[in-house]
């Protein structure tokens, strides 16, 4: 009775087995059937869910294109409104949003991008009421009361994000109601750094114009390719080079070919496109290259005319192209080791980003150069701030400049910049930018040649603290002229004649020497007001009366490693004095025989 199958050799076995195989068979069809129908209802909820959110993605993107467009739309429009009354608003009361202005028709709005402690607003507001009521439109309204410091809520929301300062902005919708509450019914407009399209946004919600170009050809001129390309078209001296560099095999024939045809340059630099301050910049010196000495007898032999003949060159370049990856490999090395440590590391993003490579001025002797320049909407270039770089550690890291400059003439070099806005303004380009050049003796000519090496469409530090300088001294420079006047009152009481003639105020030059980066890491150990202290004791200050002396400027209160500096003097010796002299009191002070600390403080004019 056990043994499989007797249950089917009895007398109606056969129609019980037919049976027991029919309904095994139906469970398994119908088992089958079923698995199909789910996997059939499962693909077909998967392939409805995912079309579902296809199409949403695709209303969400549509919906954020029309956004996008109608925010542009809205910037052109209101830049053209601001183009149509800049004269009238720039002579009227107004408010700016996001950069300090210290003109005493303007209320400014600074939104910072980190918390500023209570002793950082309150220094701000002693300069601020160390400027007085002086040139003010109502004498009764202090200069604190015309500035407002902002921080967006959004840093709390996002403390490890890292976010450009208008899209903290646009998630904070609390300080954009300030702003509009303390905008309301007065003539505003935003000045920021390079444009973002989150700037788009915050300018729509406030309803106010941009002093700015659009954020597409803020991004595509602002690189180093772009900007070598608005200067090819303004007709003004760069250095040679090659620009869109973006695959290994490009570099190394661009500059094959570089190296081939300007034999007389020792040092050539790699900038990529979106860096800036000299972060993503290497040099490699061709002087460690094996045939550049026979180079150099070919190109005498030759002569400068024939040597631009591709015949004279083909030995040379073939020569050069051999023995370039093995020299860049060795000896390129980048400008900041802490951001690259290595070649191959900065080599990865230069491709990734793309960049341009560029040729040192041959000379021993190099000065470079920031110019400030504002396109006004309506067409209008003027000449802000021109000053010489002060270089830190390395020759190509610029960490401040001395004010007005006197490397270049005057007229010379207003031409020059006034030739480069121009130019971007023909590109629908208005605001701020900056310039920055390079002046050397060339070797073979002896004469003075100035290249233009940089563009940055953005308001400067260097701008910012020329600001500062005119605050405190009541000053105006004059950047065709290369001077910095002051008005000082007399130090006797005058005569009554001249009294009565106004013969009571003396006119005056002054030199300034500004850096906004100075860092030093044992600064974070000493609080601001044991640092002014200090300062204090070691004749460190500013003379109201004289309008000479060193101001600070103080960054963001959490880390406190860094800080601007502004020393103001007669003549430019004392101005650098007085700035070497402060960096050494204050390393001296914040310093211990075992603890140096880190710092940049070490700068060469």
């Amino acid at each position: 009775m056990q043994r499989p199958g007797q249950r089917y050799q009895g007398e109606g076995g056969r129609e019980a087995a037919a049976v027991t195989l029919q309904s095994c068979w139906r469970r398994h069809h119908a088992r089958t059937a079923y698995l199909r129908l789910r996997r059939q209802k499962w693909a077909a909820g998967a392939i409805a869910i995912t079309w579902l959110l296809h199409a949403q993605l695709a209303r969400t993107r549509k919906s954020l294109q029309a956004t996008c467009r109608r925010h542009l739309e809205n910037f052109c429009s209101r830049a053209e409104h601001l183009a149509a009354n800049w004269k009238h608003i720039r002579s009227s009361r107004r408010s700016i949003i996001h950069i300090p202005s210290l003109d005493p028709n303007v209320e400014v709005i600074y939104v910072s991008p980190v918390p500023l402690g209570p002793e950082v607003q309150q220094y701000y507001s002693r300069l601020l009421e160390l400027q007085g009521g002086v040139n003010s439109v109502d004498p009764r309204v202090p200069p604190s009361q015309r500035f407002t410091i902002l921080t967006p809520e959004a840093l709390d929301y996002f403390p490890t994000h890292s976010m450009c300062l208008s899209t903290l902005l646009k998630y904070s919708p609390r300080t954009l109601s300030r702003i509009r509450a303390l905008i309301q019914g007065k003539q505003a407009y935003i000045v920021g750094g390079v444009l973002h399209a989150d700037d788009l946004f915050v300018a729509d919600a406030l309803g106010v114009p941009i002093l700015g170009p659009e954020p597409a050809l803020a991004r595509l001129y602002s690189t180093k390719s772009g900007g070598r390309r608005v200067f090819s078209s303004a007709g003004v001296a760069a250095p040679p080079g090659q620009s869109d560099i973006y695959t290994l095999q490009q570099l190394y024939d661009a500059l094959s070919q570089l190296i081939t045809d300007h034999p007389e340059v020792c040092r050539w630099l790699l900038k990529m496109d979106s860096e800036f301050g000299g972060r993503g910049t290497a040099f490699c010196d061709v002087s460690h290259l094996p045939c550049r000495d026979w180079a150099l007898r070919e190109f005498r032999h030759h002569g400068p005319e024939r040597w631009s003949h591709a015949w004279a060159q083909e030995p040379v370049l073939v020569k050069v192209q051999e023995e370039l990856p093995g020299l860049l490999a060795r000896h390129a090395t980048p400008v900041n080791t802490t951001r690259y440590p290595t070649w191959d590391a900065f080599l990865q993003d230069f491709l990734r980003q793309g960049g341009v490579v560029e040729a040192y001025p041959p000379s021993d002797s190099v000065t470079c150069l920031t110019v400030d320049m504002l396109i006004e909407p309506g067409g209008e270039v003027s000449m802000l701030s021109c000053g010489d770089q002060l270089h830190g550690p390395s020759p190509l890291e610029a960490v401040g400049s001395s004010v007005p400059q006197a490397s270049v003439c005057p007229a010379v070099l207003h031409d020059l910049c006034t030739r480069v806005a121009l130019a971007c303004c023909q590109r629908r380009i208005v605001g701020h930018l900056t310039l920055d050049l390079a002046t050397f003796l060339h070797p073979r000519t002896m004469e003075q040649q100035v290249w233009a090496t940089d563009l940055d469409l953005s308001y400067s530090d260097q701008l910012a603290m020329t600001q500062l300088l005119l605050m405190m001294t009541g000053g105006n420079l004059d950047c065709q002229a290369g001077r910095l006047e002051i008005s000082l009152p007399p130090r006797d009481p005058p005569r009554p004649a001249l009294r009565q003639r106004g013969v009571i105020v003396a006119k005056t030059s002054r030199y300034a020497v500004m850096s906004s980066r100075l860092r030093h890491t044992n600064l974070s150990m000493v609080h601001y007001s044991v640092f002014f202290q200090m300062c204090r004791a070691q004749g460190v200050g500013f003379d109201v009366k004289e309008k000479q002396g060193t101001l600070f400027v103080l960054h963001d209160s959490s880390e406190r490693r860094s800080l601007g500096m502004l020393t103001i003097a007669a003549d430019l010796q004392g101005a650098l004095l007085t700035f070497a002299r402060n960096l050494s009191v204050i390393h001296q002070e914040i310093s211990a025989p075992n603890m140096q600390g880190q710092t940049n403080f070490k700068v060469r004019c």
